[in-house]
């Protein structure tokens, strides 16, 4: 009976869990698209406009090409870095702020029941924050359901065991491509050194019969 309860109470956690991820994905989305929102492009071809504009401007005063040349750079130059690095980068924050706003109010449902389901998991006591993961309530439930634990605690101890396990093997596999990277880097090495000797040996040949 005890057991019945815990795989109900998993569940349960298990299923808050995973809507909390997928809003929580959602959200991350969002923000890593408003922090690397810019128009720098744009922002690039609008100031080589203003430096044509201000070049045909500059070169109506003139006719010596030296001050010609000059004023196309400052142009050009003005105008680029303008609206590339002061101006651009202002109206991209500008807009940012606005996006963030925007998001606040249309993401605002979300962002409530996520709160909703943090309350309810904190309520829930069935396993300890730490092991409040979507992986873990999963993993507690397959060995309830395939019988290979009778408590909570062995199940606890179980999913311990196999990160312990994935760990190491994770380390192993590292630690055996870094193997084969230095025997191929070390095979590399000896085949240029064999080939380095025999062009040596056929140049102290050709110098032989000279």
């Amino acid at each position: 009976m005890e057991l019945q309860n815990l795989e109900k109470n998993l569940e349960r956690e298990h299923d808050l869990l995973k809507r909390y991820a997928s809003h929580y994905a959602v959200l991350e989305n969002e923000r890593y698209r408003i922090m690397f929102y810019n128009r720098q492009t744009m922002f690039t071809i609008l100031g080589i406009l203003i430096g044509c504009v201000l070049f045909n401007i500059f070169n109506r005063f003139t006719d010596n090409f030296t001050v010609s040349v000059f004023a196309l750079f400052i142009s050009f130059a003005v105008g680029i870095f303008g609206m590339r690095y002061v101006i651009g980068p202002r109206l991209d924050n500008k807009k940012q702020m606005e996006m963030k706003q925007a998001s606040t109010i249309r993401y605002q449902p979300i962002i409530q029941e996520m709160n909703e389901i943090n309350q309810l998991l904190e309520q829930n006591n069935t396993i300890p924050a730490k092991y409040r993961t979507v992986d873990a309530t999963a993993k507690l439930l397959e060995y309830i359901q395939n019988k290979r634990i009778d408590s909570l605690k062995e199940g606890l101890n179980l999913y311990e065991n196999e990160i312990s396990r994935d760990r190491q093997t994770n380390r192993l596999n590292f630690m055996a491509e870094q193997n084969q990277r230095i025997i191929h880097n070390q095979k590399f090495m000896l085949k240029k050194q064999r080939k380095m000797i025999n062009q040596q040996t056929l140049t102290n040949v050709l110098l032989f019969f000279r």
